[in-house]
């Protein structure tokens, strides 16, 4: 089906707040602004509604402010909550009543954890209900201490400047995510590996206690497809999100590496090609 027939006049009447949004993804962010300004350009005139630009550095050095994001700086005064911080012990100890550090040998075992087995002792106590305990109480305070420091602190930044706050939380991490979701303004979800309606669903809670007016998806992402989606195949995902309680689409947009001067180009573009093909 060409796309003439697929995108008819109406689309264009829908407000663009709601319309889809395109999260396009610039490795190594190699291109420049007429480019990104052309690429834009051309997916308005195809009725989307925004697009998210994510540009993917992958060296420090080209950054010449020193507070530039990936720069020294940054990562010395950026701080995520992971598996382990210097206050955890005195953390874990205020919040469950008792000191961590004797159980260490025994978080993550059993495949409590999403840790490879290089990362962690692994072993059991024979008391199996002690370390279900010890485990369980880790990730609840793990849990509480992202939501309370780095989403809490995420979302008074962002109200402090008068914008939304919209994550994918909790990623792969095993946190409650349905706690996770009720910290900022709209959870969002992601397809990359998550077909499934379970997976699909995992805020909608958050969603509805928190009374959110968006539950986000980053739709479409498969691996090993670029490129080889057609509409059936967005359609195929917008539909099962629906279903699954999310409201707000935002399409994962293919990489994109800059300009194009192989064989047959002209100026670093084809000729005749626009984005997205017929």
């Amino acid at each position: 089906m060409r796309r003439e027939q697929f995108i008819p006049q109406d689309w264009k009447e829908i407000p663009i707040a709601n319309r889809p949004k395109i999260r396009y993804w610039l490795p190594a962010a190699a291109v420049d602004q007429e480019d990104l300004r052309e690429e834009i350009r051309q997916l308005y005139e195809r009725g989307f509604g925004g697009v998210e630009v994510v540009s993917l550095h992958r060296y420090a050095a080209l950054y010449e402010s020193e507070d530039g994001w990936g720069g020294e700086h940054w990562n010395q005064t950026i701080q995520t909550i992971l598996d382990w911080t210097p206050s955890l012990p005195e953390e874990f100890e205020k919040r469950r009543g008792y000191s961590i550090l004797p159980y260490l040998p025994f978080i993550g075992a059993r495949g409590k954890i999403l840790l490879s087995p290089p990362d962690i002792p692994g072993y059991c106590l024979e008391d199996p209900v002690i370390g279900e305990m010890v485990n369980h109480d880790y990730l609840e305070t793990l849990t509480q201490c992202y939501c309370e420091y780095h989403l809490g602190g995420l979302s008074e930044l962002s109200e402090r400047y008068g914008k939304n706050l919209r994550y994918q939380v909790a990623y792969n991490k095993p946190f409650e995510i349905e706690r996770c979701g009720l910290y900022l303004n709209f959870p969002e979800n992601e397809a990359l590996g998550r077909p499934s309606f379970d997976y699909l669903k995992t805020m909608a809670a958050s969603v509805h206690l928190g009374r959110r007016k968006r539950y986000s998806f980053e739709c479409a992402a498969e691996f090993g497809h670029g490129y080889g989606q057609d509409y059936e195949d967005l359609l195929w995902w917008i539909k099962r999100s629906l279903m699954a309680g999310i409201n707000f689409e935002v399409l994962h947009g293919a990489s994109y590496s800059g300009a194009y001067y192989g064989e047959l180009s002209v100026d670093g573009s084809m000729p005749g090609v626009e984005w997205p093909g017929e």
